[in-house]
């Protein structure tokens, strides 16, 4: 079996797997960037909760090098769920979430 494309989420973890191991989703894509040719990488959407615009932007050129010009990314606002609160402030509102990526 072929695949063409594969994704991975960016949240700091995901329902169900909250106590379990969750491993960042631009060191994962790098993993299976180095394990494959030809498949087209990226998170799903990335998250302005707790990545700073910049950071992230570095990371996809370092991805994107790695691994050959694969990559392609979604960008969202992020919301108020889990993530937002692990980071240890109130979460944001949609017009700040949105802000860190004008």
């Amino acid at each position: 079996m072929e695949f063409s494309r594969a994704w991975t989420y960016d949240h700091l973890a995901w329902r169900g797997h909250r106590d379990g191991p969750w491993f960042g989703a631009i060191p994962t894509l790098t993993a299976a960037a180095l394990a494959t040719k030809h498949i087209r990488l990226g998170p799903l959407v990335a998250s302005p909760n707790f990545r700073h615009p910049l950071t992230l932007a570095k990371d996809l050129i370092t991805l994107d090098d790695i691994s050959g010009g694969r990559v392609t990314c979604g960008v969202g606002a992020g919301s108020t769920g889990w993530d937002a609160n692990m980071m240890g402030h109130e979460p944001w509102s949609v017009g700040e979430r949105s802000a860190r990526f004008s």
